[in-house]
């Protein structure tokens, strides 16, 4: 799946990761990990489109990894 940035980052994680996009508690924790890798500080409610780009790019990659260590 393409992100462009504009739309929500909770719904893409969401579809990335496989939980509903009302899971509140699990897209807080996963996008703050990802803002903390990227050494993001920004506690901002809505973030500029590239970052959002650049969270879901990192866990994209995250996962591609994690899946490769499963096969």
């Amino acid at each position: 799946m393409a992100y462009d940035g504009t739309t929500p980052l909770n719904k893409a994680v969401a579809d990335l990761i496989g939980c509903s996009p009302k899971n509140n508690n699990k897209l807080a924790k996963v996008i703050g990990q990802a803002k903390k890798s990227l050494d993001i500080a920004s506690k901002a409610k809505k973030l500029p489109a590239k970052l959002n780009q650049k969270i879901y790019q990192h866990l994209v990659e995250k996962n591609i990894h994690l899946l490769r260590r499963w096969f």
